[in-house]
């Protein structure tokens, strides 16, 4: 088999591919840039008409099985309420017709989902939970994932909650948590939010292992520790062996023109045994992210 990644120079995206090399599976990613670089396409999912155009003309001819996986969506979340018709254009109109485009080439779609599917109330959600998105990008998510599931049965839908990583250098709540404490200043947290944090090298793994094993369906694909984000970060804080100071504001306080959900944390049971794989639990996270600190400073 093989991947394309659309939003493969992203962060999720990125680890992606390098997980794919690891297995011996070739990869291309697609990127905005102009200038992709080695490994990469250009492919803008707001503008361009035809992933198949992007990709050389043999990508979906040579035989082997092709995994179309769709990380790229609009981001910041806000911008799906501020902006929504370029977001929906991109998030669900564009998205469809890509999907829509793969299977036409004999390819099959893993659609990235999330935990903003559901309305935040209950938590714990499993798979076949009834979708009552709160936010414009959980109703753009809904809406994509829903179609791929009753259109492309032969394709995956994961769904995501609160992605984190070990590298400091990366944009992810640990790495901001530091940032602030080195500038002095507190983590201020959504009061009363619960969140499956998972690494980001744990995602791609399972992608690529659902991709290997020919998984088809919905899936939730997250760790199985549920934190209060103020916990999280709390720990993160005794981990790094700092005074961190954390603050909880409620989630109105914000000003966030897109509403969060509260308890976006995910039953993810039925992956983990179908296919024994195993996340790394958050307290080994925040050691690498220590070390990856600590090698940094030397």
């Amino acid at each position: 088999m093989k991947l394309l990644v659309v939003g493969g120079a992203g962060f999720l995206g990125r680890y992606v591919r390098a997980e794919a090399a690891r297995h011996g599976v070739p990869a291309l990613g697609t990127t905005t840039r102009a200038e992709p670089g080695r490994g990469l396409v250009r492919f803008d999912l707001a503008e361009d008409r035809s992933i198949r155009e992007a990709v050389p003309a043999d990508y979906f001819r040579d035989g082997r099985p092709v995994w179309v996986v769709v990380c790229s969506c609009t981001t910041p979340m806000d911008r799906c309420r501020t902006e929504w018709d370029y977001a929906y254009r991109v998030n669900v109109t564009n998205t469809i017709r890509l999907i829509d485009d793969a299977a036409a080439a004999g390819a099959r779609a893993v659609f990235v989902s999330t935990s903003y599917v559901f309305d935040g109330d209950a938590g714990y959600y499993p798979e076949d939970w009834p979708h009552a998105p709160t936010s414009a990008y959980g109703q753009h998510k809904s809406e994509v994932d829903r179609y791929v599931t009753a259109t492309h049965p032969d394709s995956l839908v994961v769904r995501l909650d609160k992605i984190v990583g070990a590298d400091p250098a990366e944009a992810h709540p640990f790495s901001d948590w530091w940032n602030l404490y080195r500038a002095g200043k507190p983590a201020v947290c959504i009061a009363d939010q619960v969140l499956s944090p998972t690494l980001v090298d744990d995602l791609a793994g399972g992608i690529v292992t659902a991709c290997r094993l020919g998984l088809r369906g919905v899936y939730h694909l997250t760790g199985p520790e549920a934190f209060r984000r103020d916990h999280l970060a709390r720990h993160f804080y005794r981990v790094m062996g700092v005074p961190g100071e954390v603050l909880t504001r409620p989630v109105a306080a914000f000003g966030l023109a897109d509403p969060r959900p509260l308890n976006t944390y995910l039953d993810s049971s039925r992956f983990a045994a179908e296919t024994g794989f195993r996340f790394t639990p958050m307290s080994a996270v925040m050691t690498r992210f220590r070390a990856a600190v600590g090698r940094a400073a030397a």
